[in-house]
């Protein structure tokens, strides 16, 4: 069967689509997002990313992407050794969702407009390990 490139970028973006709404179902049936302290002149987003069920395991080395209201996926390239990032709140206007994957960890996404990250300096988003 012969399919044409644009069956096929409509097919990967189906596949997005699914894999965005199982994410983003689990987040919210998983509630373990937590919020600190108000912005008050700070332009960057501190984005801290935990182990579920631990107060103090932070993860390291995990990937973060942008997905934006068109659809367009965008890997960020920064640097978290140390369980966080720094985002620049403006770079987030036309982003509709973060999602933060790592290799022993399920994926987990915020909707930035929902949990209102303008509005902070610094977030947490818990991940939970994969058991084996």
């Amino acid at each position: 069967m012969d399919r044409s490139p644009h069956h096929e970028i409509a097919r990967r973006r189906m596949k997005m689509v699914r894999v965005l709404l199982i994410v983003a179902i689990i987040a919210t049936l998983h509630p373990t997002l937590l919020v600190s302290s108000e912005c008050k002149d700070d332009d960057y987003l501190e984005l801290i990313v935990k182990a579920s069920g631990s107060d103090n395991l932070y993860v390291a080395d995990f990937s973060t992407r942008f997905i934006y209201h068109n659809g367009d996926v965008k890997e960020i390239d920064a640097e978290n050794i140390s369980g966080s990032i720094r985002i620049d709140k403006s770079a987030l206007l036309d982003v509709e969702f973060i999602v933060i994957c790592h290799k022993y960890f399920y994926c987990g996404a915020i909707d930035v407009k929902e949990s209102k990250l303008d509005r902070f300096d610094a977030y947490s988003i818990d991940l939970a390990p994969f058991h084996t």
